[in-house]
């Protein structure tokens, strides 16, 4: 099933948009909705029949006592949290945006950190939001807990859609950490109008939560390897989210 609403999305300028920036500017509803939105998930993954593939990649993630990424488009993040077991240690970096401040609240309902910080724009490269911060962050906090997955959506927060950006790549080679897709898909889900298509699933739907093969770190740092690497991951990424598309029937956006 595919419900694609009319309109602007959740960040437009239609009901949704504005109450969504009423969220978001009042603590106190902010805090109710991440608990609403995180019992919603769970909810999801709980009734659902979820078909887990590549679980034998994160498997050997959780074994290593090194750090890993985790790689998820922006529009495919809504099951990600639930898939975090107790035993799991996750930082995600979430963006300094104000639509982050609730995805951080949600994450923390599920034991997830959050670091704030977003990619720099390639086309506006003088502002700066967080990310050189977020990364050095992330390299200090992985020093501390080899055994770290950090979660990432590399075409965040505002796309293109499914395209990273180069922050992922540079992050993999100073962690030297191998990048593990993730995808999960749904057939009975709302596919918002917003620039990600963001996927929401539908309680006791038919899905597929899929992890992909990890991506490993490059070689050398030297701009034309940390390009290659990310295309590597980006092809990955839409490879392991059409494969989780098509096992259910669900057409997958085309990338931005």
């Amino acid at each position: 099933m595919l419900l694609r609403p009319r309109g602007r999305g959740m960040t437009g300028e239609g009901r949704p948009g504005r109450m969504l920036r009423r969220v978001r500017s009042t603590p106190w509803m902010g805090r109710l909705a991440a608990r609403l939105i995180a019992g919603y998930l769970r909810l999801c993954r709980a009734t659902g029949r979820w078909e887990i593939r590549g679980a034998e990649f994160v498997a050997h993630g959780r074994a290593a006592r090194s750090p890993s990424l985790v790689a998820v488009w922006h529009g495919r993040l809504a099951m990600i949290a639930t898939e975090r077991t107790p035993r799991d240690r996750v930082l995600a970096l979430i963006s300094r945006a104000g639509d982050g401040a609730l995805a951080a609240e949600v994450m923390a309902r599920f034991g997830i950190e959050a670091l704030r910080g977003s990619s720099q724009d390639p086309r506006k490269p003088w502002r700066e939001r967080g990310g050189r911060a977020a990364l050095a962050a992330a390299l200090a906090a992985a020093r501390r807990d080899p055994g770290l997955f950090l979660a990432v959506t590399p075409d965040g927060p505002r796309g293109p859609r499914m395209r990273c950006k180069p922050g992922i790549a540079l992050m993999a080679a100073r962690l030297g950490a191998p990048v593990l897709p993730f995808a999960f898909s749904a057939r009975g889900a709302i596919e918002l109008s917003s620039w990600d298509r963001f996927l929401l699933p539908l309680p006791f739907s038919r899905g597929v939560i899929a992890w992909g093969a990890p991506v490993p770190p490059p070689a050398r740092t030297d701009p034309d390897s940390l390009e290659a690497h990310r295309l590597r991951i980006e092809a990955a990424l839409i490879e392991l989210t059409r494969a989780a598309d098509a096992a259910i029937g669900r057409r997958t956006p085309e990338p931005g």
